[in-house]
Order: structure tokens, then sequence, then C-alpha cells
């Protein structure tokens, strides 16, 4: 899936709104310098993954009993898992801790909206 089309998934699973604060973000991060190429990747790629997320959370709320949605959620979960040791090197570093902890308030609020 090339990123248009992810874009277009994310859209029509979160909403417009949402998907233009996602794309916002990445713009911003995509240009700050202070980042290596990596944390730069992680951080998009943690952007989608946390817009996604939410997206089933809401779902779940909606619907507790969507087994297919708990299973994605359990898959998203286990995404989460593995990126976690990489996750603890790159917050040693204060841009991308700065960028992660304003990612996951921003689009947590946007979502709960």
């Amino acid at each position: 899936m090339d990123r248009k089309d992810f874009f277009r998934q994310i859209t029509h699973t979160i909403g417009d709104s949402i998907a233009s604060k996602l794309t916002s973000i990445q713009q911003t991060i995509g240009a700050e310098p202070e980042l290596n190429e990596n944390e730069r990747v992680f951080l998009q790629e943690y952007t989608a993954w946390l817009a996604e997320f939410q997206g089933y959370v809401k779902r779940r709320n909606e619907n507790p009993d969507d087994v297919e949605n708990h299973k994605q959620l359990m898959k998203l979960t286990a995404e989460a898992d593995k990126r976690k040791p990489q996750l603890e090197v790159y917050m040693q570093h204060t841009v991308f801790s700065k960028y992660f902890t304003s990612i996951t308030n921003d689009l947590t609020q946007s979502i709960s909206l």
C-alpha cells in the first residue's frame, strides 16, 4: 500500500478532521532538522499507528462485542510491543521525546472530541 492509499484508508477509518491533523503532524516531523532519519520514520509510523489504534478503540467503545475489532486491537498492540525497545532508546533524545508526547496528546485529544 502506498502512502496515498494509506491516508485514504485512515481518512475513511478515523474521519477527515483527524486525517488532516495526521497530515499536519507528518509534515512537521518531516521538516524537523534535529531528528535523524530513523527517528523521523519512527514518529511518522507511530503517528499513523496511533490514529489507526484510536479508530479501533472508538469502535470498541461503540460496539464492545465486535470480535473482529478486538482482533485488530490485539494486532496493533502486538505491533506496539515490538517497537518498545527502540522507543526506549529514542525517548532519551529530548527533541524526539517532545514530538512523541505531543503527537500522543494531539491525536488522543482530536479523537476524543
